[in-house]
């Protein structure tokens, strides 16, 4: 998480017990001591509140990935290529689009930082190996993390704009829209590989 907000935390605690306590501890000794510590502890637990939401967040994804990854593992290259109707998606081509949406909503909205997204060139994916592919996935997950590290939980309320359509959207909004986004998707390649496979005969 944050170290500014950390020693920003830290620094409230220590001001809070000195205001409560006087400087010499005015609330008498032992009494004194309990309640500073209680407060640390308060603020341990608020920190450690914030590192499960975001490690939960990541673990999410990284399951999502990881069903994604299992479904195409053993697809032949037409098969990763292929688009069950004409203007359809293939499954490079959602995966393609999964880890430049989830880069986009957690760079260009949440950090603010470019991604260096192209999103017209996502589907146009085609001829990309499973680990190709799982490269791609692996890449947004660590850019995620990356984003993730550097927020707290008082985050969540604050407000972003997206550039692609100057929506303004709240950081937990964003959050929850890549994660939705890429389980809707998650689904496509399944139903993707299902099709797949009846053209098969399988």
């Amino acid at each position: 998480m944050n170290p500014q907000w950390f020693k920003k935390m830290a620094g409230t605690v220590v001001l809070t017990s000195v205001g409560m306590f006087g400087k010499g501890g005015g609330c008498g000794g032992f009494g004194g001591v309990w309640r500073l510590s209680h407060l640390i502890n308060l603020g341990r637990e608020i920190i450690q509140s914030m590192q499960s939401f975001y490690t939960d967040y990541l673990d999410n994804l990284n399951e999502l990935h990881t069903e994604i990854l299992q479904t195409i593992s053993d697809l032949p290259q037409e098969g990763l290529d292929w688009s069950p109707f004409p203007g359809g998606n293939s499954c490079s081509v959602i995966i393609a689009h999964i880890a430049g949406a989830e880069k986009y909503w957690l760079g260009d909205v949440v950090a603010g930082t470019s991604s260096g997204r192209d999103r017209v060139a996502e589907f146009r994916v085609r001829n990309l190996i499973v680990a190709e592919l799982e490269a791609h996935l692996q890449e947004s997950l660590a850019f995620v993390g990356d984003v993730l590290e550097n927020l707290d939980l008082g985050d969540l309320e604050t407000s972003r704009i997206s550039p692609r359509n100057d929506q303004e959207v709240t950081v937990a909004w964003a959050l929850n829209h890549a994660l939705k986004h890429t389980a809707i998707h998650l689904g496509h390649v399944q139903i993707t590989r299902q099709l797949w496979e009846e053209r098969q005969g399988n």
